[in-house]
């Protein structure tokens, strides 16, 4: 991950990590440095047209929920 936007503590003492340029959630885990890709919305982005993908140039933002709310 190269650009990392905001960071959550998950309910399983994980970190979940939004990137500011890739459109991906990450979760990772602090102890044995373990991580993987949770949501890829990368092939989602269109800023060509008026009627483009409404997803913010540049940035995940962030999730904005708990990861239990976002994923159980």
């Amino acid at each position: 991950m190269a650009s990392p936007w905001e960071v959550l503590y998950g309910p399983d003492d994980s970190l979940w990590v939004t990137e500011s340029h890739g459109y991906r959630i990450w979760k990772i885990h602090p102890g044995d440095k373990g991580n993987r890709v949770l949501l890829d919305m990368n092939s989602l982005k269109d800023f060509t047209a008026a009627t483009a993908n409404p997803l913010a140039p540049g940035r995940a933002h962030g999730t904005g929920y708990p990861p239990a709310v976002l994923f159980g």
